[in-house]
């Protein structure tokens, strides 16, 4: 926690922590590929880069870089959020009447000789506005406003490595058959991906084992993981990789395996004994969360973090706070996605839907209001939208994220399987797979740009629409819910610091 206090007592209160890219759950460190799907899972994919704080000129003009402001309820606080630094900062009231100041340009010192302040609240106030200048909220006026943008260093890919599952999961968009990725085929991907991942200036690779049911061919992942290891450490590129699973087949071994690999993993679950049956049955009928509940416990007990992935639908909805509150109290990482259109269904998206979605999900708000994590939750509970910080689109495919097939052909998204842009003996993949195919820039929808939180929505996701309404320029589905739901999450972030800091004053 970076606390950007006054003094003992302050005037002007800044509280700012910056967005942790990692989960610290427990002691061991699992990184959150933050911006690719894991059918579907948080929006951006790179830690950005930092800002360079500007020296304080008092005889300088200064403008409030773009802002947008909401009240902490009962508290006398506000959470802070801008295009121009990540997460939120939160302010006492004192603090964002100094920092609204500067909403026409002002030189520094028109505020700090002000007649009516004392010497010690023109120190408080000069130290304020070296922070919010830290934070970028504040800049010369002479300067054009910034936005807090990435560069990704990391190129990510989806090796769906079989057909096979043991779930019939009623959103799956994989048909099933017992067609699996080949030795020849998954080693050639890793080989060409180490290679574009050099060639177009990525420092590391982050490979996504999935299906179908990937553990059903954990021998396979092992030596395809090991073979990526080598190769990639002869290249000098790091690696990490994830399994995306249904948890049902985690056991001992392969837990022990994992930890050796030095992978992580994702489980899918949607709700707690039954409700996780509605969305999520086994091919034979039996009931898979029991099953599940041990391996995660399994996973815990010899310290691998699990993270925890949720489809939220209509069917489930309703029992969504019940299963977050479990995993709070198992400090399991967890995200939200909601149901998607699968392949020719039909539209799942109507009026009363919305309502079932947008209750379960407040509801679940307030259980994590009252068992408040002491990780950000900016990332992971509002769908395809990333509050963590600004970006003009809402993943990375076509850019740093690919998905390649068990035949090898490649397309941007995992989700879009007739989408074959390229193959795993092209040249070069990744520049087949960018411009024009990549994901369009937010602020080049008419409809979104007008809205005050297209740069942390980015539009929603994009293949969503195209399956809907043959236009991936047309609004998303679930716009209304990202509206009712944005304000709620960055008032639990607020809640969340606030109390931190309370934690920690009392220590």
């Amino acid at each position: 926690m970076k606390y950007l206090n006054t003094d003992d007592n302050p005037t002007f209160h800044l509280i700012y922590e910056k967005p942790k890219f990692l989960n610290n759950t427990t002691e061991n460190i699992q990184l959150l590929n933050i911006g690719q799907c894991d059918a579907c899972s948080p929006t951006i994919s790179a830690i950005p880069n930092e800002f360079i704080c500007l020296p304080l000129e008092l005889d300088d003009y200064y403008i409030l870089n773009p802002i947008i402001k909401r009240e902490i309820k009962s508290t006398g606080y506000y959470t802070i959020l801008s295009g121009s630094t990540p997460g939120i900062a939160v302010m006492n009231t004192n603090a964002v009447l100094a920092l609204e100041k500067f909403k026409t340009p002002k030189k520094l010192n028109e505020i700090l000789n002000s007649n009516t302040l004392r010497l010690r609240e023109k120190k408080a106030i000069h130290k304020f506005l070296l922070n919010v200048m830290d934070l970028n909220l504040l800049i010369p006026a002479k300067q054009n406003s910034k936005i807090y943008s990435s560069n990704s260093k990391s190129l990510s890919i989806w090796l769906h490595i079989t057909n096979r599952c043991n779930m019939r999961c009623r959103y799956c968009y994989i048909a099933k058959d017992n067609a699996d990725m080949n030795m020849v085929t998954a080693k050639k991907a890793i080989d060409k991906m180490i290679s574009s991942a050099i060639d177009n200036g990525f420092s590391s690779l982050n490979i996504k084992y999935a299906g179908g049911e990937p553990l059903l061919r954990f021998d396979f992942i092992e030596i395809i993981h090991e073979y990526a290891i080598r190769k990639s450490e002869l290249k000098g590129l790091k690696l990490t990789g994830k399994i995306i699973t249904n948890g049902t087949l985690i056991d001992n071994r392969i837990l022990n395996s994992i930890n050796k690999l030095n992978l992580s993993i994702t489980v899918s679950v949607d709700g707690l004994n039954s409700l996780n049956e509605t969305n999520r049955k086994l091919s034979n009928n039996q009931s898979s969360f029991p099953i599940i509940k041990k391996a995660l416990m399994k996973a815990l007990a010899i310290d691998i973090p699990p993270t925890v992935n949720i489809t939220i639908t209509e069917k489930s909805a309703y029992g969504l706070s019940h299963f977050v509150n479990w995993l709070l109290e198992l400090n399991i990482f967890f995200s939200f996605n909601f149901e998607r259109k699968v392949n020719n269904s039909k539209p799942i998206i109507y009026n009363k839907y919305n309502q079932q979605i947008l209750q379960g999900v407040l509801k679940a708000y307030r259980t994590i209001e009252n068992n408040m994590p002491q990780y950000s939750l900016l990332f992971s509970i509002t769908d395809r939208v990333c509050l963590g910080y600004s970006h003009n689109k809402p993943c990375e495919a076509g850019y740093s994220y690919l998905a390649i097939h068990i035949d090898g052909y490649i397309s941007k998204c995992q989700m879009n399987r007739n989408e074959n842009i390229s193959h795993i003996d092209a040249d070069d993949p990744l520049k087949d797979i960018t411009p024009p195919y990549a994901i369009h820039d937010v602020r080049k929808n008419f409809l979104c740009s007008r809205c005050e939180w297209n740069l942390w929505c980015a539009g929603g996701c994009p293949l969503d629409q195209v399956n809907i309404n043959n236009d991936n320029l047309s609004i998303s589905q679930y716009c209304y819910i990202y509206k009712q739901l944005i304000p709620e999450v960055l008032e639990i972030e607020g809640l969340r610091l606030l109390e931190n800091e309370k934690l920690t004053s009392a220590c």
